[in-house]
């Protein structure tokens, strides 16, 4: 016959396809697996952030890898919530009755402070410290404050209907504003850290707090006069 066939040159063709193509799919399973981690990964920081920040400030600090940041000197309306005489109301009342209670009551006003846009600081005990206008500045911040001082109010009083109801002493209610510069940040050890906020402005707001009766939202001058109200002095809402 003919000329002569190559065999063993063109042999391993097969296998080295077969190698590119395994390693093709172990690529792109690699990249699938990150991709989802990756999603995981930032649903959780969104999740956590979310127990603190509003859902809209909680997206944009998520997009910034969940880090709100150093300590920053904001224009900021802080904001505290006193239950006025709750140990002596709540005297001869099962424990786990008062954390009942405690948990209803925040479950009915934080996602009030949410729906405003503000972040919760801290809880106090049965109180509660939260800010508008930090980590993301908002230019209504004051308006803010005093529309979910108010939105709380009436979700307290639906509350008290509901205990009056079920025989169980209703809840009282002061509130503290004050509008001012206030430093935001992690502050603590290295190994207990938490983003709160210092300064005048947050000392004050608690001392109005202070001065509310129940029913009654106390705010600075300078957050009475950003709402359009007319005062002379700290003023009673």
């Amino acid at each position: 016959g003919g000329a002569p066939v190559p065999v063993w040159p063109t042999a391993p063709r097969p296998r080295l396809a077969l190698a590119v193509t395994t390693g093709l799919i172990a690529g792109a399973i690699w990249r699938a697996r990150r991709h989802v981690e990756r999603v995981v990964q930032a649903e959780a920081r969104t999740r956590n952030l979310g127990r603190y920040f509003s859902p809209e400030v909680a997206a944009r600090l998520a997009e910034n890898a969940g880090a709100p940041g150093t300590g920053k000197v904001h224009d900021a309306a802080v904001l505290f919530v006193d239950v006025i005489g709750s140990s002596r109301r709540m005297e001869g009342v099962a424990p786990e009755r008062v954390i009942d209670a405690v948990r209803a009551y925040h479950a009915r006003v934080v996602p009030i402070v949410f729906r405003h846009g503000g972040s919760i600081d801290k809880f106090l005990g049965d109180g509660i410290m939260a800010y508008f206008g930090a980590p993301v500045p908002q230019e209504d911040h004051a308006f803010r404050a005093v529309s979910c001082a108010v939105e709380m109010y009436a979700a307290l009083a639906k509350l008290n209907e509901e205990r009056t109801r079920r025989g169980e002493p209703s809840l009282r209610m002061g509130i503290g504003i004050h509008t001012g510069l206030a430093v935001v940040g992690d502050i603590g050890a290295p190994h207990r850290r938490e983003y709160t906020g210092i300064g005048d402005t947050v000392n004050l707001a608690a001392r109005l707090t202070s001065h509310a009766g129940p029913g009654e939202a106390w705010v600075n001058e300078a957050n009475a006069r950003r709402v359009g109200a007319e005062v002379t002095s700290e003023a009673r809402w």
